[in-house]
């Protein structure tokens, strides 16, 4: 099984855990079968959003929202 991280997308999310893997199955000589799954933010590690900028206004400095938790997607392909 290969497995590698997903380096493009560490510099939107730098302090999470990207990780993918995949595999290829021959299931004939013309028919072949691909497994591919996708991690981000394996380890679910919160990552905040930047805290309120505006001198003076009622959020200045406070942190009231997060970036998504952890997600993942599977592929399934049938080549022939």
């Amino acid at each position: 099984m290969n497995s590698r991280s997903v380096k493009h997308a560490s510099l939107a999310y730098p302090f999470t855990f990207l990780r993918r893997a995949e595999k290829s199955f021959n299931l004939t000589e013309r028919l072949k079968f691909d497994l591919r799954s996708e991690f981000y933010n394996l380890l679910n590690h919160a990552t905040f959003n930047v805290p309120g900028f505006t001198l003076g206004a009622a959020d200045f400095g406070v942190v009231s929202s997060a970036r998504a938790p952890r997600t993942a997607q599977i592929a399934a392909r049938l080549s022939f």
